[in-house]
């Protein structure tokens, strides 16, 4: 499994981890996948016009 999550700011990250439901998700992933965090630079975006 994986979970791709690109954040506009740090601020916006911490509001994030500070969130109820977002730690009530985050409860969950141990028991069905292995957590691995792994920051990544983005280089390129790409949006579809929809």
């Amino acid at each position: 499994m994986a979970n791709y999550n690109q954040w506009r700011s740090q601020a916006d990250l911490a509001a994030a981890r500070e969130d109820a439901d977002v730690r009530a998700c985050m409860e969950e992933v141990p028991k069905i996948a292995t957590l691995d965090l792994v920051p990544y630079e983005v280089v390129s975006v790409h949006r579809r016009q929809v």
